[in-house]
């Protein structure tokens, strides 16, 4: 029997009637829509032939249109394809975030290959192996990169030193023959037994994920950010669900950028579709909420989303904003399933990863693969035109992962068995419940814990090791090392952490060390886990050096309150105590807020300990400096009040709003305090006016002069909260929360209000 594509045939769980069945595997997985069958590049031509003009990527202060785009990836295609590039040939790209990157990939699919993404950053001795594994015999660089990438290679093309060259090439497509089943990129994944695994993806599963989709529509007036890796399989919906809808995909610059660099950034370049994995999605929402009001669609994943940031941001949503929950493996192309959410969605405990998106099945099956009832767990399984082809030069790992679908028609259709546990709700949308195994995802890096004791285990001085990923309280993970030493040898934590940097990328090096005379095991010899969870890091390896002055101490406080550690000293290494990009954007908003200086994340790489950042700090301040250190930029100085001041980002946003809406109380941020015993209204009035005098923001109006919007900031006068005594009215805790509502529901005239008011309600004889 076949019903909605889907064979109803088969073993029924106990307990299941057959329209359960017909629900689970029928209903939930109606997926199928029509898109292309065409390749990337083609679907990219035809967007550059209708739309030549149109602009494709924005980086820096060039552009290129989706013309220019197009001729020069045109031009690169050709000199690959005079060096030999044929259909599924590997061919590795080691570019920073750039439009020579974006011409790079495009160029690779032209010429018939598939692009392998080398992270710069990855040690050596990996993208050796990456190289190697993937018989890429050709690497697209750039001239600043080749001392770090490993030799030799067989043709080297580096686009800065070799544009000349060619830039003499025909700008015409290629004419060639292709098939959407041809592979487009390799991508590597971290591996269990030891080694990164490569994942094949074809045309067709990339053209599934961004065309003709049924959890984003994209429109040529969108605008893109291209932030993640190229190495991280979310560049691939970035990047092409940009340029294969004809929507404008704006690159961010090489680097690591704090919070607000880059909350700045997504304002002022109108960012209307946004990925962020879940850890900077819960940063963002934190430190950067208002820099987010413009996003039209925001997706977040990678990681678990923690409900209570979920349910911070959906309060700020404005009708046609939505945030969406995205789901799935890089087997699956980035995603396979999602949660749309907008203002109304009510989220409980756990945040739903959703329904499969188009051209996508999921089903929830126990250990004999059969259905698991709504409610109860079972191990997620994926299916559809998404899914990759398998692993490179890995057949055994292939046919374990990847089994036949049973439950369809098509002759050769494969599941995708997960090993991530979860389970349907009555509704049809699916909880994620954690892994099965012993993968975990940190900061949205898929990471096997095999691969990083597979890597300790190599060292000479470790007889054995262990490695868990340990949640903290706010959700975020560490991993963290349980070793036995050789007796003999004894290597130190940092001689262990500089082994592991020759072979692991940042993200898998362990942030905290147990050293044990043996590793706890269970009555039937494994080792316990649980037992190993309950033991403590070591110490740092600082020898706990004191802080000598003050600056020292609130430097020290700041790195132990992030870095949730004690006995921190002086000359530790943040990134040697589990320190990482995320922790070092916020380190730079405490440090701006605790010292009143903007520190770049440049700055904590390059001065990672307390000793080293305050002797930075130290000489900031004795060069006569007052003010921001930026990153490269100069240094920012207190402005003048005697002339026209110009509106900050948040606030150019704001009154553009206001002009386009008319007022309203969207952005409005009440606040009711209960307020219990005798009431000094004019100490209150007084304590409320001297924080109005010392921040000008909170008496600033925004007025046009001159066609041009500018702040005009108001003397600082005692500011006076009218007291209404409620006492004689019938139900004052109604009046009460009646005007409280008015107040809060009442808009600002940015033009003549300060923008900020209050009232004092009287409830009772002591209550207000």
């Amino acid at each position: 029997m076949l019903e909605q594509g889907i064979c109803l045939e088969g073993e029924l769980p106990d307990g299941m009637p057959p329209e359960g069945r017909m629900r689970l595997l029928a209903e939930w997985n109606d997926t199928t829509t029509p898109f292309p069958e065409k390749c990337v590049h083609q679907l990219f031509e035809a967007v550059a032939q209708e739309s030549p003009d149109a602009v494709a990527v924005l980086f820096r202060d060039e552009s290129l249109s989706y013309g220019e785009l197009n001729t020069r990836a045109n031009q690169l295609a050709h000199t690959l394809m005079g060096m030999g590039v044929v259909p599924d040939t590997p061919v590795a790209i080691a570019l920073e975030r750039s439009p020579e990157m974006i011409v790079a990939l495009l160029a690779v699919l032209k010429a018939g290959g598939a692009y392998v993404p080398l992270d710069p950053g990855y040690p050596p001795e990996r993208l050796a192996y990456m190289l190697e594994d993937s018989g890429s015999r050709i690497l697209i660089t750039q001239e600043k990169l080749r001392h770090i990438l490993p030799e030799p290679i067989q043709h080297l093309l580096c686009l800065d030193t070799d544009r000349d060259a060619v830039a003499v090439q025909p700008g015409e497509n290629p004419d060639r023959p292709f098939t959407p089943e041809q592979l487009a990129y390799i991508i590597y994944t971290s591996g269990s037994t030891g080694k990164p695994k490569g994942c094949l993806i074809s045309h067709r599963s990339v053209v599934r994920l961004v065309r003709n989709t049924n959890y984003l529509e994209v429109a040529p007036s969108d605008r893109f950010l291209q932030f993640a890796p190229l190495s991280f399989d979310a560049a691939t919906f970035e990047i092409w669900g940009a340029l294969l809808n004809g929507a404008g995909l704006h690159v961010f610059p090489p680097g690591i950028p704090s919070l607000e660099e880059l909350g700045e950034f997504i304002g002022r370049r109108g960012i209307t579709v946004l990925w962020l994995t879940a850890p900077l999605f819960h940063l963002m929402v934190d430190h950067q909420l208002d820099t987010l009001a413009g996003v039209r669609r925001l997706l977040a994943g990678g990681d678990v989303l923690s409900a209570s940031p979920v349910r911070k941001f959906l309060r700020t949503l404005r009708p046609g904003q939505l945030l969406i929950n995205g789901y799935g493996p890089t087997e699956g192309t980035t995603f396979s399933c999602c949660h749309p959410m907008d203002a109304s969605t009510v989220i409980g405990d756990l945040v739903p990863i959703g329904r499969p998106i188009s051209n996508t099945t999921v089903f929830i099956l126990d250990e004999r693969n059969r259905p698991s009832l709504p409610g109860v767990p079972g191990e997620l399984h994926i299916g559809g035109a998404g899914l990759a082809r398998g692993y490179l030069n890995r057949p055994e790992l292939t046919a374990e992962r990847f089994i036949p679908d049973p439950f369809s028609p098509v002759p050769g259709a494969r599941l995708y068995r997960s090993g991530d546990l979860a389970r349907h709700r009555s509704d049809g949308a699916i909880e994620f419940l954690g892994r099965m195994d012993h993968q975990v995802k940190i900061r949205g890096f898929r990471i096997e814990l095999g691969e990083i004791e597979a890597a300790l285990a190599a060292h000479g001085g470790v007889r054995e090791a262990v490695v868990v990923a340990r949640s903290e309280g706010d959700g975020e993970k560490r991993l963290v090392a349980y070793v036995v030493l050789v007796p003999e040898l004894q290597p130190t934590q940092g001689e262990l952490r500089a082994f592991l940097k020759r072979s692991l990328p940042d993200y898998m090096l362990p942030g905290a060390w147990v050293i044990l005379p043996d590793l706890p095991l269970t009555p039937n010899g494994k080792i316990d886990r649980k037992a190993l969870s309950e033991l403590d890091s070591c110490s740092p390896t600082g020898g706990g050096v004191p802080p000598r002055d003050t600056l020292e101490e609130i430097l020290l406080n700041l790195w132990s309150t992030l870095l949730r550690r004690t006995g921190i000293g002086v000359h530790d290494n943040f990134f040697d105590l589990g320190g990482h990009s995320l922790l070092a954007t916020q380190l730079t908003s405490r440090l701006r807020d605790s010292l009143g200086m903007k520190i770049s994340v440049r700055r904590i790489f390059e001065s990672p300990t307390v000793a080293q950042l305050a002797d930075h700090i130290r000489a900031i301040r004795e060069g006569g400096v007052v003010g921001y250190e930026t990153s490269g930029a100069g240094f920012i100085f207190p402005v003048s009040r005697d002339r026209e001041l110009p509106l900050s980002f948040a606030q150019q946003r704001l009154w553009f709003l206001d002009q386009l809406e008319g007022p309203s109380s969207t952005y409005n941020i009440p606040v009711v305090l209960d307020i219990s015993g005798e009431l000094d209204s004019g100490a209150l009035n007084r304590a409320l006016s001297e924080i109005v005098r010392r921040h000008e923001v909170l008496r600033s109006c925004l007025v046009v002069r001159g066609g041009e919007p500018v702040q005009v900031i108001m003397p600082a006068e005692l500011l006076i909260l009218p007291v209404v005594d409620l006492r004689g009215s019938a139900d004052p805790a109604a009046e009460a929360d009646r005007l409280s509502h008015h107040e809060a529901v009442t808009p600002f005239n940015l033009a003549e209000d300060a923008p900020l008011r209050g009232r004092v309600l009287r409830r009772g004889e002591s209550t207000w």
